[in-house]
């Protein structure tokens, strides 16, 4: 049987890094680690190469939930079909798929039943 996590010393399991856990290990400001992530920031080479090396050692990935409640932009696309779906269903949500992920979206489905109302959904 698996052992549960080790807990670090703010309760979080053992590995689950923060953006101020790399920082510190880094020696930068957390706003450096969050530049080093983000596309186009202005970051210099030797600082990104030393945030990205803390992360690496702890593991560290950014949290997109995280970022899209700072964005206010969570980049999900959502899509309800219903149970009255047809043979080219499947190949219209496929390439929605691909043409939301070009464009560095994600495609959410819901698949709904006619009796459900507002609430439901």
């Amino acid at each position: 049987m698996a052992k549960p996590p080790v807990k670090t010393d703010d309760k979080r399991p053992a590995g689950s890094a923060t953006s101020y856990d790399v920082a510190r290990l880094a020696g930068v400001s957390q706003s450096a680690v969050s530049r080093c992530f983000k596309p186009d920031a202005s970051i210099s080479e030797k600082m990104r190469k030393k945030v990205l090396a803390a992360a690496a050692e702890l593991h560290y990935a950014p949290n997109a939930i995280a970022r899209s409640l700072i964005t206010r932009r969570s980049n999900i696309v959502a899509v309800l079909i219903t149970e009255a779906t047809t043979r080219v269903t499947p190949e219209i949500l496929f390439q929605l798929n691909v043409a939301l992920l070009r464009q560095g979206l994600h495609l959410l489905l819901f698949s709904i039943t006619r009796e459900m109302g507002h609430d439901d959904i």
